[in-house]
């Protein structure tokens, strides 16, 4: 296994409905990419891991002495720290409606790309102190991103381990998300004007962006759109959990304020989402199952 590029993913048991909507879409998105898959895998049966995978699958495994949440988040930063080419790090609940080919080759350049996270972090003393990170208070990242993160880690394998060294640090009783360690990682290592982020409703929903009015997802000739005129590349969460999709209901409720319009229009993205992932969770070799 030599490919061009890698996409690293840590998995568990209890995620297998999302590998297999992320791995189906991966492949066919990514067909000929020169793109492999190496899947950190926690405690997934041999039957899941030896499927006719449409790509390059290298397997390597987790210490199952740490809880997989743990785990799978703090080992995908380290191992992808130590590898030699650029790499994308996905999430298990993640699945691709598109090509992110383009980012692998922009962050060959030295970019670091990463899903926006909606929100700017202005860094205040009260993390310095639950973080120990020295220096931050009163710094602001401007351009926070969460994964799906490419990065080449030859130029900036720095910060990745930086991130799970703080967390370590910090010991269990911390204040912080690795991710946001790494954010601020990127701070203290002057890396901001190296990032390019995708908007949230181009890549993720984070903050139910796909749902929410201007720039909720629709169908557009078999493809989903914003409204804001952005073609949706890839799709983060649980979609296969039912408390899931009614959590999100739940959610639309409290946001439309009793506009039945509104709330309407949010379940019919949401719809068009779920739907998304089930064609990938069961496409076979241009098929579904």
């Amino acid at each position: 296994m030599n490919p061009r590029f890698y996409m690293v993913v840590p998995g568990s048991e209890k995620y297998i409905p999302g590998l297999e909507a992320l791995f189906n879409s991966f492949g066919y998105f990514h067909k000929g990419a020169d793109i492999g898959v190496i899947l950190l895998n926690y405690d997934l049966p041999e039957s899941f891991i030896r499927r006719p995978w449409p790509f390059s699958l290298r397997v390597e495994q987790l210490d199952t002495r740490e809880p997989p949440a743990k785990i799978c988040k703090l080992a995908s930063y380290s191992f992808v720290a130590g590898l030699d080419r650029v790499t994308m790090l996905a999430d298990a609940d993640f699945f691709f409606l598109g090509s992110y080919l383009p980012y692998f080759e922009l962050a060959e350049r030295g970019y670091i790309i990463g899903s926006a996270n909606g929100q700017n972090i202005p860094f205040k003393q009260s993390y310095e102190d639950v973080t120990g990170i020295k220096g931050i208070a009163g710094k602001h990242n401007h351009r926070t991103i969460a994964a799906p993160y490419i990065v080449d880690p030859r130029k900036h394998g720095d910060v990745l381990l930086a991130a799970v060294g703080q967390w370590h640090s910090i010991g269990e009783n911390h204040g912080s998300s690795i991710w946001l360690l790494f954010n601020a990682m990127m701070v203290i290592h002057d890396k901001l004007d190296a990032v390019v982020s995708i908007p949230a409703e181009q890549a993720t929903n984070l903050h139910q962006k796909m749902l929410k009015p201007g720039t909720r997802v629709r169908l557009d000739h078999g493809r989903l759109m914003t409204e804001n005129g952005l073609e949706v590349l890839s799709v983060h969460d649980k979609w296969w959990k039912p408390q899931f999709l009614e959590g999100l209901m739940v959610m639309g409720e409290k946001f439309s304020k009793g506009d039945r319009g509104v709330l309407a229009r949010w379940k019919q993205s949401r719809d068009l989402l779920k739907d998304k992932f089930e064609y990938w969770r069961t496409y076979k070799n241009g098929s579904q199952a």
